[in-house]
């Protein structure tokens, strides 16, 4: 899969991510200004966090199919392994 084919196939996922880059920078950079040093840093990685946590619930409701298929084939492997002399 070439980078450009990914990118596409995940197009959603990386417009998450580069709205998440640009939230964290503008939201940092006035915690840092207006806020206490101690709770500017907390507050963004809070927020560094949170905009992961959300790039990576995009990526998975995109990929659910996906990843359904894999835990499919992992649990096959599993028993094919714990039983090799059922498995045909």
């Amino acid at each position: 899969m070439s980078p450009r084919e990914l990118v596409a196939r995940n197009a959603k996922t990386v417009v998450s991510v580069i709205g998440g880059l640009i939230n964290v920078v503008a939201a940092a950079a006035l915690l840092f200004h207006y806020a206490p040093a101690e709770l500017a840093g907390f507050g963004a990685a809070a927020l560094t966090v949170l905009e992961v946590l959300r790039s990576v619930n995009v990526w998975i409701v995109k990929n659910e199919p996906l990843i359904e298929a894999a835990v499919d084939a992992g649990a096959e492997l599993v028993t094919a392994i714990a039983h090799p002399h059922e498995a045909a």
